[in-house]
């Protein structure tokens, strides 16, 4: 799983953000406990809910 910047999560789209939201949890799932692909996937996780946050309180 690759870390995302704002910045790139900010072009795309609330459907697309859900999409890689939904991926992200699967890979978080799926890594071993404390390895440094969960921490990254969880990263990305909070990441992608802050956005959409953002833009539900911008709304």
């Amino acid at each position: 799983m690759n870390l995302t910047s704002q910045f790139k999560l900010a072009s795309k789209s609330s459907y697309e953000l859900r999409g890689l939201l939904r991926t992200a949890f699967n890979a978080a799932v799926q890594a071993d406990p404390g390895s440094k692909a969960q921490h990254e996937a969880q990263a990305l996780i909070d990441a992608i809910k802050l956005e959409l946050t953002v833009r539900d309180f911008t709304l």
